[in-house]
């Protein structure tokens, strides 16, 4: 049998660990937050859903977060969570948008091209104010 060295980190944890890792900038923190050494507190969390990972779009048991931070900072958490998911839904199909997609400036919801009437080789480019037209 061979020897290897085992860092610890379960299948699980990574999972906790990469969602951890979107959620505060201090990143070198994750390791002592998984020992449970720190609970998370509301200066360590971002604080602009935009900045989120489109991660949090697919399906996370979040609950598995819930126990790293204190419980007004899970509350505050949470919400920017369901902010992010809540604005990656087109607003005009309610499918979420996940490519061929254009934010808007102003409300920071995604459109899709094909809903908005966009041409995708003018997405980039474009300056709209897309909250007008609903």
């Amino acid at each position: 049998m061979t020897k290897t060295k085992n860092s610890g980190v379960t299948g699980r944890n990574k999972e906790v660990m990469l969602l951890i890792q979107m959620i505060l900038p201090q990143m070198k923190l994750t390791d002592k937050i998984l020992a449970k050494d720190i609970i998370i507190n509301a200066k360590m969390v971002i604080n602009d859903h935009t900045k989120l990972s489109d991660m949090f779009l697919k399906q996370v048991d979040l609950n598995l977060l819930s126990k790293y931070f204190n419980k007004s900072t899970w509350k505050k958490t949470k919400t920017l969570i369901d902010t992010k998911i809540e604005h990656c839904y087109c607003p005009i199909c309610s499918q979420v948008c996940l490519e061929s997609s254009i934010e808007c400036d102003k409300c920071k919801f995604w459109y899709h091209y094909e809903c908005d009437r966009v041409e995708e080789k003018h997405g980039s480019v474009l300056n709209m104010d897309l909250h007008v037209l609903i």
